[in-house]
Parts: structure tokens; sequence; C-alpha cells
């Protein structure tokens, strides 16, 4: 059977009444022990002076005198006053109202507490004794009874149960206000809550008008949310992207296949239709590589493949497939990669990385120029550099470019999907690093930047900001 949820004011004060009696009963204890060392010391100054006038009026007076005054002493008291024993050498009680002297004791003691019997009760009690030994092995013990000089106890339980009483109530009024504080400020966050649930995902929790602690789980809230809304929006954009761009290839293939199926040109004809749909297929096949490479990339699916790997001999493995690439456009492929780079990467993906690069950088350059690619260790740490002359991507474009299918009015006569550097800027996150794109004057400079050590998870930062900086 489930349990019902409790109040937060329940769960607060059921946490706090344990600390509040702890807190109320631990003092008056320590109250409590302190005021009987106190109240102890005080009688056993009592009973010593009192043991002190005896042994000065036996010495002025004799054992007579000492006797007279024990039965003065003794007629003016009751059950908690001073007791007595005066015995002679033989150990027969001359005067007092204590029927016998302490068994563990000697002759002289200071003090002492013990069990002994009045003449006229017949109850022990617990005492506090003082004894000596006077001349002629005479002796002399004065007692007083621990209910004299005890602790007034009553009064002590009676100010703790108040206290503990006091403190109950303020456990729970506590708790009561914690528990309206926490409404009052959570409120906001419900209140985004649900408008977000009914499909209002611009919503954000208003993080100034909250306490620190609250602003920090709603800033974090926030970022969380801008980050889903920015993926939503993306799979939007990309499904949207992708239904255009196959509905487009898809009406082209069966457009020339029923061309050709009806044209009556023959197998010459037939063929050539066949090449143009393996075309469009692969084209579409590439398309759906290419995404899910970027989706593996983004969700660190690969990053249980991370080694330990010398950026500068992929870089020249890389350049040396695509020099004679380069060379059938009529341009030069300059590779920088000398000094040895431990990073801790991916191998394949960033090798397709720097594919994609050199791809762009061959498609847009002019021909008779160089295309400069580098490995090397930058003043933010290792980076991968693509530098071309080509026409370059305008200042204002270069956040919009790595997003999926995105291509610029000048790219549009070329062939391509506009996935390239959208699959370059994820690798680069898988990484712990950012794609950082900038003026070659003229032409375009691709960096790939790591800033430390790659992780196999990109850093936080880079899931709530853009990939890109300009």
């Amino acid at each position: 059977m489930a349990t019902r949820p409790q109040s937060a004011t329940l769960q607060i004060a059921r946490a706090l009444v344990p600390l509040a009696v702890l807190a109320t009963l631990i003092p008056f204890a320590v109250l409590y022990f302190e005021l009987s060392n106190l109240y102890e010391q005080k009688a056993a100054r009592e009973v010593n002076d009192e043991l002190s006038t005896l042994r000065s009026v036996y010495s002025l007076e004799g054992p007579a005198g000492l006797e007279v005054l024990i039965e003065q002493r003794m007629r003016g008291g009751g059950r908690k006053a001073m007791l007595y024993l005066f015995e002679d050498s033989s150990r027969r009680r001359i005067a007092g109202n204590v029927t016998s002297w302490p068994s563990r004791t000697g002759a002289s003691f200071s003090w002492e507490l013990t069990r002994l019997n009045r003449s006229t009760f017949s109850e022990p009690e617990i005492m506090g004794v003082a004894g000596a030994e006077l001349p002629g092995r005479y002796r002399v013990l004065v007692a007083i009874p621990r209910s004299r000089w005890g602790v007034p106890t009553e009064v002590i339980f009676r100010a703790a149960g108040l206290g503990l009483a006091i403190a109950l109530a303020l456990t729970i009024a506590t708790g009561y206000a914690v528990s309206r504080f926490l409404q009052r400020h959570m409120s906001s966050i419900v209140e985004t809550a649900e408008e977000i649930l009914a499909g209002d995902l611009s919503r954000r929790v208003k993080v100034t008008s909250l306490p620190v602690e609250f602003s920090v789980v709603s800033a974090s809230l926030n970022a969380m949310l801008s980050r889903i809304e920015d993926s939503i929006t993306t799979m939007r954009a990309v499904t949207d992207s992708i239904a255009h761009d196959f509905r487009s290839s898809l009406t082209r293939l069966g457009a020339r296949l029923e061309m050709a199926s009806g044209s009556g040109g023959g197998e010459r004809e037939l063929r050539r239709a066949m090449r143009d749909a393996a075309s469009e297929v692969d084209s579409m096949l590439h398309v759906l590589n290419s995404l899910l490479e970027i989706a593996r990339a983004e969700a660190g699916v690969s990053g249980d493949q991370m080694v330990e790997m010398d950026l500068s001999t992929l870089v020249s493995d890389v350049g040396d497939l695509y020099v004679p690439v380069a060379e059938e456009s009529g341009l030069r492929l300059n590779i920088h990669a000398a000094e040895p780079i431990q990073v801790r990467g991916h191998p394949e993906l960033l090798a397709q990385a720097i594919a994609n690069l050199i791809d762009n950088a061959i498609k847009y350059s002019p021909r008779g120029t160089a295309i400069e690619l580098r490995a090397t260790l930058g003043p933010l740490g290792p980076l991968i550099e693509v530098s071309d002359r080509g026409p370059g991507i305008p200042a204002d474009a270069r956040e919009r470019v790595i997003h999926r299918f995105v291509r610029l009015d000048a790219a549009r006569k070329s062939p391509g999907s506009g996935l390239g550097l959208s699959l370059v800027a994820a690798v680069a996150k898988l990484h712990g690093a950012f794609l950082k794109l900038h003026d070659n004057l003229p032409g375009l400079t691709a960096v790939i930047q790591f800033v430390s050590k790659p992780r196999r998870k990109p850093p936080l930062s880079f899931l709530f900001r853009g990939t890109v900086e300009t």
C-alpha cells in the first residue's frame, strides 16, 4: 500500500524535534550536575565548620561540655538538621542521634557520602559526614542528610518541562514557517513548469526574485530548458529539411524512372535512368550517414572509443590522402604537422572532421591558390587549422552555418547537403573542443581548438553555449 506524502511542515518538524529536545535537556542536565556539585561543596563546608566548633568546645570544656552542646543542637533541629555522634574510648555513645560510626572510615576524615541510620528512624539515609578523633580517644561525628543540601529537582524538572514545551512549539512554528517559505519561492518554478507543460517552451523561471539557493537551481533549470528548446527547434528544422530534401530527391527519382519506363528509348535510356537513380540514392544515403555521425558525436556514443593519439600524425595522414585531390582541382595542399602533439580522441571521427574541412576548402578555393593544413599547439592547447583563399563566410553567418542543412547562397551552386560543418562542430564538442571560424583575408580559416585535455563528454558550458566562436 502506497504511503501518503507528508507535508514539508511535518517533515521539517520531525527532523527538528530531536534536536530541540537535546538542545533543551542537555543544558538542564549540565545545570543539575553543576548545582549538585555546588550544593555538596557547601554542605561539606558547613559540616567541617560544625566539626571544628565541636573540637574547640571539647578543648575548652571537655567531654561534658561537648555533650551539653550536642544535646542543645539536637533539640533545636528536625529531620533536615545536622546529626551527631559522640563516643567515648570504648565506643559507647555518649550523645547524638546517629546509631553507629561509618564502618569503612577511620576516626578522622573530612568528608564522605555514606548510608547511616538515625536513632529515631529505621531506614538508612544517604548522608555527608565528617569525623574527628579527640584527646582521650574520644571521637565525634557530624552528618547532614542529603535531603537537606540536595538540588531542588522539582524546580529544575518543572523548568525543563516548560523549556521543552516552548522548544517544541518553536520547532513546529519553524517547520511551518520554512514550509511556507519554500512554497512561496517554489510557486514561480511550479507555475513556469505548468506553462511549459501547456506547450509554451519559451517560458523561463524568474531568477532575480528568488533567494541565492533557489536562484542557482533556477538558473540550471533555465539552462536545461534552453537546451531542450534548442534541441526541439533543431529537431523540427532537421525534420523539415530532411523531408524537403528527400521529397525532392524521391520526386526526381520517381520522375526519371517513370520517364525511362515509358519513353521506349531502349536499354541505353534505361541504364542512364538507373545510374541517375543510383546517384540519388547515394546522395540520400550520404545525408543519412552524416546525420547518424552527428547524432552519435553529440550523444557521446563514441566516447568509449577514445584513445591516446598523436594529432600531428593523424593530420598528416588525412592531408596526404587529399594532396592528389587538391592537385586535380589546381590547388596546393601544404601540410604543417611536424611536432608530436598528444591528445585523447576518437581517430575516425577526428579524421572525418578534418576531411570535411579540407573538402570545403577544396570546393570553394580558386584554382592556383594554396590550402594550409596545420596541427600545432596554441595558447589554449592543441589545435587543427585549415585555411583557404576562397570567398569565406560573412561574420554574421558563421554561427548559422554549423546548423544542419544550412547552405549560404554562394554554396547552393555546388553539390552538398549542408552537414559538413555540423559534423565538425559535433566532433569538436565530443572532444571538449570547439569549432572556430574567422577571416583569412581573403578566405576562411577553420580551427578545431582543444581548450584542455579532451574529456569523454563535453564540458557543461558547451552544452549551454554555442559551439562556434567568431
